[in-house]
């Protein structure tokens, strides 16, 4: 298990590209793929690029607003709890409208994986779908599994008040990173712990690979990004155990 908060990283150069920001997964950390996460002011212009040779690169936008164009013709509205995942080879350029939090993602590419130019998707599409998967205090809104070919899960994972659960994912490896709400992870046995709060810590980053754990969620709904490699299939439902997928 680590534990990174973002208010302790430093601000550095992310992979090979231009963009500057918080290394909160690397690909050192042997879990398959990296996370990074970086801010825009009003006004700035980004690009959208692969942050590693042969790399999917996958934006979550926690915050902001800003407009995405592929070519001179197509632009389309990037904000707040929407996904943009984009194959190796593609980037966008993006113009920040509303000061912008995105978290990023950076993982190989499969071979034997079809994915699209672009793909966007909002959480109250997620939502509407069979990719909404309940659990007992909560919902796994999934925007990539397997058959989207981005060769990663990437998940925005409501956990409501108290709850609390015994984990290990013996299949994939977890990456969970929790951006609103407070409560405190437990490992080791109960020889280790660590509290987040998300009003103090601005986020707070679990790297549980495959290492048992148990989670407890305060007084108030938490939200946390997940990710799981390999990628889950769609909607399977963790185990009643909670040992595995």
């Amino acid at each position: 298990m680590k534990v990174r908060i973002a208010n302790d990283l430093p601000i550095v150069p992310l992979g090979s590209g231009s963009l500057l920001g918080k290394v909160l997964v690397s690909l050192e950390d042997n879990v398959g793929f990296a996370m990074y996460e970086f801010c825009a002011k009003a006004g700035e212009e980004v690009k959208f690029v692969a942050f590693h040779p042969s790399h999917n690169h996958v934006y979550y936008c926690i915050e902001g607003r800003c407009t995405v164009y592929r070519d001179e013709t197509e632009e389309l509205p990037f904000t707040a709890d929407h996904m943009l995942a984009l194959p190796s080879e593609n980037s966008v350029r993006a113009k920040v409208q509303e000061p912008i939090r995105i978290v990023a993602v950076s993982v190989p590419r499969d071979p034997s994986m079809s994915p699209m130019p672009l793909f966007m998707k909002s959480l109250s599409e997620v939502n509407d779908s069979d990719r909404n998967v309940s659990f007992e205090r909560g919902y796994s809104r999934r925007f990539l599994a397997a058959p989207d070919g981005f060769n990663i899960s990437f998940h925005n994972t409501l956990c409501l008040s108290h709850f609390n659960k015994h984990l290990q994912y013996v299949n994939n490896a977890e990456v969970i990173y929790f951006i609103k709400g407070q409560g405190e992870y437990i490992w080791e046995n109960g020889q280790q712990q660590q509290e987040f709060d998300s009003e103090k810590d601005h986020g707070t980053l679990f790297l549980t690979a495959h290492d048992a754990h148990e989670v407890k969620i305060g007084a108030s709904d938490s939200i946390a990004i997940c990710l799981f490699f390999p990628p889950l299939k769609g909607n399977e439902r963790l185990k009643a155990d909670g040992s595995s997928y």
